[in-house]
């Protein structure tokens, strides 16, 4: 029994071995939305804190307000307001 036994996790273990190595080898896709149409992914990371500006073009209220909303969200997570 204790043979079955640790054949059964040998096995398990096997699995999640080889689950795991190929999670963590696949290319994934960011998750963006809207979907872009193209994609070209390179190296490099993108930093946003507080010296990053949120441009909003004059003109269009409703926009403005979007704006607002997503400077209200970033600084609820970071605890900075984008200029």
């Amino acid at each position: 029994m204790n043979q079955l036994l640790g054949s059964s996790i040998m096995r398990c273990l096997t699995v999640l071995f080889v689950f795991a190595f190929y999670t963590g080898t696949a290319q994934t896709k960011p998750a963006i939305i809207p979907e872009p149409v193209s994609l070209i992914q390179g190296n490099g990371t993108f930093v946003l804190d507080a010296h990053t500006s949120l441009l909003i073009p004059p003109g269009d209220p409703e926009l403005a307000a979007l704006g607002n909303t997503l400077n209200q969200w970033i600084s609820a997570l970071t605890g900075f307001t984008l200029p």
